[in-house]
C-alpha cells in the first residue's frame, strides 16, 4: 500500500489533505464525465465567437486611426486616394473596399488576439474538468474558501523516522 497523499492549497495556504487513491479516483471520474466535454466544447466555441465580435468591432476603429494617421502624416496620399476612386469603375472600387476590409479585419484580429494574450481582453476560457474537480475536492474537504486551488501529490514517507 502506498504512502501517497494529496496536499490541498487554496490561495498557497494547505486546506487539507486526503489520500492520493481518493484524489486519483476523483480525477478519473470527472475526466470519464461525457458531459464536460460538451460543455468544455461549447465554452470554445464561446471564445471563438467572442474573439471574432471583438475583432468585427475592432474594423472602423483601425480605418479610422488609419485614416487620421495618413491625414496627418501625408494628407497628399488621401487626396490621391479619393481621385483614384472617384475615376474607378464600380468594380475597382468594390475590389477596393472588399481589400479594405479584409486587410482590417486581419489587422484587428491580430490586435484583438494579442490584447487577449496579454490580459487586456478576457478569453474567456474555463477548464471544465478542472472547475469540476476543484469543487468535489473541496465539498470533500469542507473548504469554504474561493480562489486558486493547487494539489501536490507527494509520497508520505516516514524520511527515516
Amino acid at each position: 500500500m502506498t504512502n501517497a497523499v494529496a496536499r490541498v492549497y487554496v490561495n498557497k495556504i494547505e486546506v487539507g489533505t486526503l489520500p492520493a487513491d481518493v484524489y486519483n479516483k476523483i480525477v478519473k471520474d470527472v475526466r470519464a464525465d461525457r458531459r464536460l466535454y460538451l460543455g468544455q466544447a461549447w465554452n470554445y466555441i464561446c471564445v471563438a465567437y467572442a474573439f471574432l465580435a471583438r475583432s468585427i468591432l475592432q474594423v472602423p476603429v483601425f480605418w479610422f486611426v488609419a485614416l487620421l494617421m495618413c491625414e496627418v502624416l501625408g494628407p497628399s496620399n488621401v487626396t490621391d486616394f479619393i481621385t483614384a476612386m472617384r475615376q474607378a469603375t464600380p468594380a475597382e472600387v468594390n475590389h477596393a473596399i472588399c481589400w479594405m476590409l479584409g486587410a482590417g479585419s486581419l489587422v484587428s484580429m491580430i490586435v484583438v488576439a494579442f490584447c487577449m494574450y496579454l490580459g487586456a481582453y478576457p478569453s474567456g476560457v474555463v477548464d471544465e474538468f478542472d472547475r469540476k474537480i476543484n469543487h468535489q475536492v473541496r465539498s470533500l474537504l469542507e473548504v469554504p474558501a474561493q480562489g486558486d486551488m493547487m494539489v501536490v501529490v507527494a509520497d508520505d514517507g516516514n524520511n527515516g523516522q
